[in-house]
């Protein structure tokens, strides 16, 4: 029986304190625990293909 192994990417990112502290605000808004689960909820529904419906909807609301 394989063992399943979670790999992990590193990244780096930088961002201004100001702008930190209000993205951290709106996490906290949005029941969001951390940043890490707001990147990996944002990554699994890229690959379901679900952000793809709510950026057209974006865009025919601007236009």
């Amino acid at each position: 029986m394989e063992k399943k192994v979670k790999e992990y990417a590193t990244t780096s990112l930088r961002i201004e304190k100001k702008l930190w502290k209000e993205f951290r605000k709106w996490l906290i808004e949005n029941d969001y625990k951390s940043f890490h689960q707001f990147v990996v909820e944002c990554m699994e529904k890229a690959l379901k293909g679900e952000l793809k419906g709510e950026q057209k909807g974006k865009k025919k609301k601007n236009a």
